[in-house]
């Protein structure tokens, strides 16, 4: 999926070439600046594509910071959340607001399979479910709870980025520091093979103020341990975290909600307390080999 969100980029940028001058709505704009927005301590800018334009008649400027989604795709609108990210969209009170909506559905975590020595489904390799890692997305699951944010800090937070740290923000354009070039004014919601010249790209741009916002909520999505490979979905925080343990011969999930994305709630952390367990009692990981 973020090759194909590279590909987006990519062509959009490619369709404003600087120092160019293109014709939109029988006005000529000279492209000053095309750009990806780049932050030197690394972490994306909510602005993928930096266009900025003058008309060549009035000598108005005009500054394009597009957040790009692709149409089929456009459901979620954060992945893999962090501790940094999540503090800008949910303010001081982050970590307070992730448990408390989390605990929501306490029965729900519960009830689910986390224990599956013989597969599940797809997955047909012996595993365990390590936690949940923190998604953002404008329609729920499962294992989902509403986000109570007004729509416009909704906007803010989520769409431009206002509350992003200074390096995101501030970002770098073709190694220019442009001051708010990371905050975006516009989405853009396309498919690759739709947008074929700047123009397109300058219908299709919808600014952040005038969008339409829906509902959006905190999704939890699972990261797994697959014994049998000796793999999990990476080092993730996670938003709600299982520290497995061992009673009577057997593995018992005990789900814990606090200290959501920070070092306690790591998944190789959870990791380290299964293989600690399979060391000393190597006869319950032949179960999932």
């Amino acid at each position: 999926m973020s090759k194909n969100y590279a590909r987006l980029e990519n062509k959009v940028l490619s369709l404003f070439i600087e120092n160019e001058v293109i014709k939109y709505k029988d006005k000529e704009f000279l492209i000053l600046s095309s750009g990806k927005p780049r932050a030197r301590k690394g972490g994306e800018p909510k602005t993928d594509c930096y266009i900025k334009l003058q008309n060549t008649y009035s000598k108005e400027i005009l500054e394009y910071k597009i957040s790009c989604k692709l149409k089929s795709s456009n459901e979620f609108q954060e992945n893999k959340v962090k501790a940094e990210r999540a503090k800008e969209i949910l303010g001081p009170n982050w970590e307070d607001i992730i448990s408390s909506n989390s605990q929501k559905i306490d029965h729900i975590f519960k009830s689910l399979s986390l224990n599956n020595p013989n597969g599940l489904k797809r997955n047909k390799n012996g595993h365990i479910v390590l936690g949940w890692k923190l998604e953002i997305a404008t329609k729920p699951r499962t294992l989902s709870s509403k986000l109570n944010l007004s729509e416009e800090k909704i906007k803010d937070y989520i769409y431009k980025g206002i509350n992003q740290e200074e390096e995101k923000r501030d970002s770098f354009i073709n190694k220019i520091k442009i001051k708010n070039s990371g905050i975006a004014n516009y989405i853009l919601i396309t498919e690759i093979n739709d947008i074929n010249k700047a123009e397109d790209v300058l219908d299709k741009a919808i600014l952040i103020n005038e969008y339409e916002i829906k509902p959006h909520y905190l999704i939890f999505t699972a990261n797994t341990y697959n014994i049998q490979k000796n793999k999990t979905d990476g080092n993730r925080p996670l938003a709600v975290r299982i520290e497995w343990e061992l009673t009577d011969s057997k593995l018992y999930p005990n789900i814990k909600y606090n200290s959501p994305l920070t070092e306690p709630s790591k998944s190789k952390n959870m990791k380290k307390i299964i293989d600690d367990i399979f060391r000393e009692h190597p006869s319950i990981k032949d179960q999932y080999i």
